[in-house]
């Protein structure tokens, strides 16, 4: 995979150029989004034998992965946003495969960045079925308890996550797993590692063949043009300690790869994790400090953004504006629940 410059130097040369006029980061994401439908090529890549990532090109280039596992039962990993279906139907015509030989959708977690796009998928690949665990089927065969839950956690950003296209997929085409279950696509076997801390039914995949695991968001969000992760901690169910034990888990299992959701490929296995702990921690001090001193929410989001612009001055500003306050509420949340903050 070419990790050799930023692909999206135009979306961020659209928006500099929005906020230069004076325009908001809501006018700014409608740019991106303009800029992304005028694209008709989908770039898709090679990551490992028999495994190919498509940018499915969430909110910007190089931040939504979805992977396609070679093999008899042709296999997705993520089915990205409700508005994602079309940039991954094209990516499976690019890489040679028809939609018939496609039988698993795999999703780490229900969240719309994950999940969003299954119903829609389903009703294009109809030998797919979709597989989640077992916590989260229920909100794909019925998903108005979670698009609620979205919209109240999202704020500014519903609109940007694609809540009114949300399907919802027939019972019988959603099949339950939980820790130790295989997903057998022929040439590879994936292996279901239950993985909270995220979400309380995030489940991340460990792929025999190539030696590799599937993420999702357990580990955090994976830029590759700067070889760092930042941690992904949104409300209402994150949990610092739990989200550290299960990287741990992930460990253990001696991996030589990481197909981060967020995005792309690494063989920096091990310091990609202990990073990920360190960041987790590392947050939440910062987080737990600000708070004990006093500081709401916006202020401390205002510093993380600031850490994403020296850390990350390729990426789109408004993305970090928007998603900051989001992971300081699931930090805070997490104090509440724990007794740990000083009333």
């Amino acid at each position: 995979m070419n990790n050799n410059g930023y692909a999206g130097v135009g979306v961020r040369n659209l928006i500099t150029a929005a906020r230069k006029a004076g325009l908001n980061s809501t006018f700014s994401y409608k740019l991106l989004m303009n800029y992304g439908k005028r694209r008709s090529v989908v770039e898709t890549y090679k990551v490992a034998k028999g495994v190919y990532l498509i940018d499915v090109e969430m909110w910007t280039r190089r931040y939504g992965s979805v992977y396609v596992v070679e093999g008899e039962a042709v296999t997705l990993v993520e089915s990205g946003l409700s508005t994602s279906a079309g940039k991954i139907l094209e990516g499976l015509a690019q890489l040679g495969f028809h939609r018939d030989d496609v039988r698993h959708i795999v999703v780490s977690h229900v969240h719309l960045d994950h999940a969003g796009g299954a119903g829609v998928l389903a009703k294009e690949l109809p030998n797919a079925k979709v597989v989640v665990h077992k916590v989260g089927a229920p909100h794909l065969i019925d998903p108005s308890r979670l698009l609620r839950s979205a919209s109240k956690a999202l704020g500014q950003m519903r609109d940007a996550y694609g809540l009114e296209k949300v399907v919802p997929v027939a019972a019988e085409r959603v099949v339950p797993v939980d820790d130790g279950d295989v997903i057998d696509v022929g040439s590879h076997r994936l292996k279901v590692i239950y993985a909270p801390g995220h979400a309380s039914h995030h489940i991340c995949l460990y792929d025999e063949r190539s030696n590799g695991i599937f993420t999702g968001d357990a580990v955090g969000v994976y830029y590759p043009d700067a070889g760092i992760l930042k941690p992904t901690t949104p409300p209402p169910e994150f949990d610092m300690d739990v989200a550290i034990e299960s990287i741990g888990r992930l460990r253990e299992l001696k991996a030589s790869a990481l197909f981060f959701s967020h995005f792309g490929m690494t063989r920096d296995v091990e310091r990609m994790l202990d990073m990920g702990i360190e960041e987790i921690r590392r947050w939440g001090a910062l987080i737990q400090e600000a708070l004990s001193a006093g500081e709401n929410i916006k202020r401390i989001a205002a510093r993380l953004v600031d850490e994403f612009k020296e850390d990350l001055p390729f990426a789109p500003e408004w993305l970090s504006e928007q998603l900051a306050p989001v992971m300081v509420a699931g930090y805070v949340q997490y104090f509440e629940r724990k007794g740990m903050l000083e009333r």
